[in-house]
């Protein structure tokens, strides 16, 4: 059975900006990890070259709100990411996941330098772009934002 997580907004997220501290903790207490005892809408990621495999579920709230869970095995940069992204994302409506999913995939590969508004509305997601200093695990960060688009857009 998975183990059921949490909701909440973390703490150090409303704390001062401390890179490896978010992302630690969004590691060691994930948000949205779990899936619903029913899934009516799901997607499974996985990336052959490493192992890393999310599964995420989507359930539709009032006025075409949007929010995720997600279970999973993979590296750091992985599980984080995909902790951030169904945390950052649960409560936004289709049309607006699916831009902030494009925006921080952009930012994450490098394509735009500059996080824009994202910095504002997620340290976390602020915190997750320290992986754009290890070329190699970005495919791992980007593989959760990639698997909910993917959900998104078959939904």
């Amino acid at each position: 059975m998975p183990e059921k997580g949490t909701d909440k907004k973390k703490s150090s997220e409303t704390a001062s900006y401390a890179p490896g501290s978010i992302l630690a903790d969004h590691f060691r207490n994930p948000v949205r990890r779990g899936l619903p005892d029913t899934v009516r809408s799901g997607h499974e990621v996985f990336n052959r070259k490493c192992g890393d495999r999310l599964f995420f579920a989507l359930e539709h709230g009032c006025e075409g709100s949007l929010f995720f869970r997600f279970e999973g095995k993979g590296c750091f940069y992985c599980l984080v990411s995909a902790s951030v992204a169904c945390d950052f994302l649960s409560g936004l409506d289709k049309k607006r996941a699916l831009e902030h999913i494009e925006a921080v995939r952009r930012w994450l590969a490098g394509a735009r330098q500059d996080p824009g508004d994202l910095a504002s509305e997620s340290p976390g997601v602020m915190a997750l772009g320290e992986v754009r200093s290890f070329p190699m695990r970005i495919g791992c960060a980007d593989m959760a934002w990639k698997g909910l688009a993917e959900l998104i857009m078959r939904s």
